[in-house]
């Protein structure tokens, strides 16, 4: 399940994929509104916490 909500701060997104069988945080992506970088973090170890753009944050939730 992924899930987009406003963030805490105004001005921010968050994005967070979440296993549909037990609720699990898989990974999660914070940034600005008005920028498409932000800080990507994976559960799983498969990926290090990083920056990176949108699209990147996707392409490794894909693989999730």
């Amino acid at each position: 399940m992924f899930l987009q909500a406003p963030a805490i701060f105004e001005g921010k997104r968050t994005a967070w994929l979440i296993d549909g069988k037990n609720g699990e945080l898989l990974s999660e992506f914070y940034g600005p509104k008005n920028s498409d970088r932000g800080l990507c973090s994976y559960r799983s170890g498969k990926f290090p916490t990083a920056q990176c753009t949108w699209d990147e944050y996707l392409d490794k939730a894909n693989q999730m």
